[in-house]
């Protein structure tokens, strides 16, 4: 049973290469910083003031390291007008100051564009 009066000093021996070891593995932890996929949804409706407000949120998701995916979602009669949100993808990448990684994809009733 240990007193709590006592005065006493704990020392703990420890190897120092086990340290330094640990050390080195929590660095590199916070080093690796994983980017995410950020998606920004828009519409063949989305007016130009909408656009602009995305296009700085995704500069500053560019600035923190992250990528970017433009999806345009069709709803209804507007999947005649596909050819429509292949421009809107390519504008947004032009605003953006970025290019299109892939190929713009359609897949169902949206048209998927990563940027770089």
């Amino acid at each position: 049973m240990i007193s709590k009066n006592q005065s006493s000093t704990v020392v703990k021996i420890a190897s120092f290469d086990k340290i330094r070891y640990e050390n080195q593995k929590k660095d590199q932890k916070k080093k690796a910083k994983s980017s995410q996929i950020k998606e920004i949804r828009l519409s063949p409706n989305t007016g130009d003031h909408d656009i602009n407000t995305r296009v700085r949120k995704a500069k500053k998701f560019i600035e923190d390291g992250d990528k970017i995916r433009v999806t345009v979602i069709m709803k209804g009669r507007e999947n005649i007008y596909s050819q429509k949100a292949f421009e809107i993808v390519e504008k947004f990448a032009k605003l953006v100051g970025r290019e299109v990684e892939k190929p713009i994809q359609k897949m169902g009733n949206r048209v998927i564009g990563n940027l770089k």
